[in-house]
């Protein structure tokens, strides 16, 4: 069953052509499948919630939808709303054209799609799916093989030793505990090591013996071991979407985290490939920080759900913010006032209590200003080691938003602008071009696209029954991309 899977999602990140499939060799499939030796299972179940009172309780109150959202700031990232003005805005609607031959279309292959169903079903439909799938990932218990496969690949792509990647993985094993999240395995951490690694297999995972590779950003702070044997990712195409596959359940650890410290990086503009190098101090407001991030939750939103819909994002993202003030990656700037960020943490949660918000307040702790702890190695460390968590898939969104500035001057077939793209991110993992070799996921592209159609960048339509993509004719269009271009290129290094 597991290299089903995976020839599956090999096949759907490549898209190599199928396999024709004959009766004998189904029958062949299935005897081999429960021949095998697949490792451990283990299921949970997540606490109940009646359907019912989800639906009522969100009856009275609507969805919270995409315009909730700031709208995407100015290219310099501290721009007014008023600025730039969003397409969606209904004063200014008629500036943007409606383009002819329109089709809604929910469903390709069914008679009953969304283009029937009432909106305010539809958005309770979208809206107890997302919570139910947002609650199934937190509930799933990560297995050995998960840990593995997400320490390889953001912090040790270049190789590390069995005795430092043993020490990580027990880090990994306390930053779950604290996040409440649950791991499904136990024994002793070197003897799990080795059976995850028997699991991934060589194809997957390398064991060399060369003294000279040496581990990336470690994570606690450790000298670096040489003793043998050495470990080292296969980055390859297509073994890497397959090792991604058993990374990417860590990821929603930290997803928010992580979002975060990529509007740190792009807005303190700190170079993250010469991390020794940064001495300086920098700082940016709190506010942007959060902007830019609300920005990136909602390109990313068909890849990731940052929150389920009974929690409002900007809260979330400001906890996180918190957190990552607690953990001593960023410190708050203090002002004249000496007033500490525990007391405009407690007056922020008081005034979220009461039934009046003092506005002046709350402008100036938006205003607070946060300054990036690179005096410390530890605490710098584990910025990278969140920014690494969502690089690959960011370049595959910078790549997509350079297509879009460069192709689609005119229209052009949905499918056609997908297979340049597509072509042109694995051209760039061959010329060895591309940071990460993930990043050429059809995936990913694929929800790239849908994120920039989704940010009224793109606008796609029917012409017939081919799905056609051009670039909204709209000032404020060249702006957003803009923007979307200077933030994802900064996140590149």
């Amino acid at each position: 069953m597991r290299r089903f899977w995976m020839e599956t999602i090999v096949m759907k990140k490549w898209v190599l052509p199928k396999k024709r499939e004959t009766f004998w060799g189904v029958v062949k499939g299935v005897v081999k499948v429960l021949s095998g030796n697949y490792g451990s299972v283990r299921v949970d179940f997540s606490h109940p919630f009646s359907l019912k009172e989800y639906i009522q309780r969100n009856a009275s109150t609507s969805m919270m939808s995409d315009d909730d959202l700031p709208d995407t700031p100015s290219p310099t990232g501290i721009g007014n709303a008023a600025d730039t003005p969003s397409p969606m805005d209904t004063s200014n609607a008629g500036d943007v054209p409606s383009p002819t031959n329109i089709s809604k279309a929910g469903s390709c292959s069914s008679l009953y799609g969304t283009d029937i169903v009432i909106e305010d079903q539809r958005q309770s439909i979208e809206g107890v799916a997302e919570h139910v799938l947002y609650y199934s990932v937190q509930s799933q218990s990560l297995m050995c093989t998960n840990l593995v496969a997400f320490l390889l690949l953001t912090k040790y792509r270049e190789g590390t030793t069995v005795k430092q990647l043993i020490r990580d993985i027990d880090w990994l094993k306390g930053e779950l505990r604290f996040r409440k999240r649950d791991v499904g395995f136990v024994g002793e951490t070197s003897e799990v090591l080795e059976y995850a690694m028997e699991l991934l297999t060589e194809n997957l995972v390398i064991k060399v013996g060369d003294n000279n590779i040496k581990p990336c950003t470690e994570l606690p702070q450790i000298k670096p071991c040489t003793e043998l044997p050495q470990i080292k990712p296969c980055t390859e195409l297509p073994q890497i979407f397959e090792l991604s596959y058993y990374a990417n359940p860590v990821l929603s650890v930290f997803l928010l985290e992580s979002v975060l410290a990529c509007s740190v990086i792009f807005h303190c503009d700190i170079d993250m490939s010469s991390v020794t190098k940064q001495k300086k101090d920098v700082t940016a407001n709190r506010e942007d920080i959060l902007t830019t991030a609300q920005s990136l939750c909602k390109l990313l939103k068909y890849d990731f759900i940052f929150c389920p819909p009974c929690k409002r994002l900007e809260e979330e993202l400001a906890d996180a913010l918190d957190e990552l003030v607690t953990s001593e990656i960023l410190r708050v700037q203090e002002d004249d006032t000496g007033c500490g960020d525990q007391h405009q943490k407690w007056a922020r949660s008081l005034s979220a209590t009461v039934s009046w918000d003092d506005d002046e307040d709350n402008e100036a702790f938006d205003e607070q200003m946060l300054k990036v702890n690179v005096h410390r190695s530890d605490c710098f460390n584990k910025l990278l080691f969140l920014y690494r968590v969502l690089a690959p898939i960011l370049e595959s969104y910078y790549l997509t938003a350079l297509h879009i500035s460069r192709d689609l001057a005119v229209e052009l077939p949905e499918d056609s602008f997908i297979h340049i793209l597509h072509n042109h991110a694995k051209k760039r993992v061959e010329k060895k071009l591309a940071s990460f070799a993930e990043s050429a996921a059809l995936s990913t592209i694929k929800n790239a696209v849908k994120g920039f159609e989704d940010s009224n960048i793109v606008n796609v339509y029917y012409a017939g029954n081919v799905r056609m993509m051009e670039l909204r004719d709209h000032y404020t269009v060249w702006n957003k991309l803009n923007y979307y271009l200077d933030l994802l290129e900064s996140l590149r290094n």
